[in-house]
């Protein structure tokens, strides 16, 4: 499907708004710059590298210079400083020969719709980890690192610094996980660690320490993270008993999550 909606956290409202001109996808990424909202990559029959800038002032999609590194999906991205930052990810086929497993990371430039490798990420490539990011620092953590590696899931957690182009390994999670949603809210930036479990975990940049939340959602399929200065949220996939059907069917649900102050 290529539909998209705006959610209104004022009124609790869903519009759709107009359709995405480019594939249907799975895997896509997405961020916000400057009042305009992006999506690219992904996979459908085949994987892709276009990318597309909404304008909510005019309800509109226009296409922008395509992501340079190879077509992928299960990326991850964040925004520092009106730049945007795009990398890792998966192309080819599981667990065969052409799999691909990426650590390639981008920054994008709005300011004139360009594309610049930066530092890789210092690790094998991987799919499908978390990511958030302070106003000056950006974060990667855990993800999947492919059936042709032989590894397990990551359990590890990388800080970006821009202004010397540099990862840092910071504190490894609780746990290795992949799918895992993130968010940045109230100078903390908060992640499930993995798809199915439903406990959130705070970093402490200060202490370089991951801090049980004591928040608690139950998860059982996909689900994403975002965030506005206020709030941060969780569209999930869930699965419940439609009793009309007599089978189990498949809603989103969207939830609003209000850190308290220590």
């Amino acid at each position: 499907m290529n539909n998209f909606y705006k959610y209104e956290s004022s009124t609790d409202q869903w519009s759709e708004i107009a359709v995405f001109p480019g594939n249907a996808r799975s895997g896509a990424t997405g961020f916000s710059v400057g009042g305009f909202g992006y999506v690219g990559l992904g996979k459908s029959s085949s994987f892709h590298n276009d990318f597309w800038k909404y304008d909510p002032a005019t309800d509109s999609w226009t296409q922008i210079t395509s992501f340079p590194g190879e077509p992928r999906y299960g990326v991850v991205s964040f925004v520092i400083g009106g730049y945007a930052y795009v990398g890792t990810g998966t192309a080819g086929e599981t667990g065969m020969p052409s799999e691909k497993m990426f650590n390639d990371f981008w920054r994008y430039d709005p300011s004139t719709d360009s594309w610049t490798q930066i530092a890789s990420l210092e690790t094998p490539g991987r799919a499908f980890a978390f990511s958030f990011a302070s106003s000056t620092k950006g974060y990667v953590g855990t993800g999947f690192p492919g059936l042709q590696s032989g590894r397990d899931l990551y359990d590890d957690f990388w800080e970006y610094d821009p202004n010397t182009d540099e990862w840092s390994e910071r504190k490894k999670l609780i746990s290795s996980g992949e799918g895992g949603i993130a968010f940045y809210v109230h100078g903390r930036g908060y992640t499930n660690i993995d798809v199915s479990f439903g406990g959130f975990y705070y970093y402490d940049a200060d202490t370089d320490e991951w801090i049980n939340s004591r928040y608690f959602v139950n998860i059982d399929n996909s689900a994403l993270g975002l965030s506005t200065s206020k709030h941060g949220y969780m569209l999930a996939i869930e699965s419940i008993w439609s009793t009309e059907q007599n089978k189990s069917v498949y809603q989103l649900q969207l939830y609003e999550f209000s850190p308290l102050p220590e």
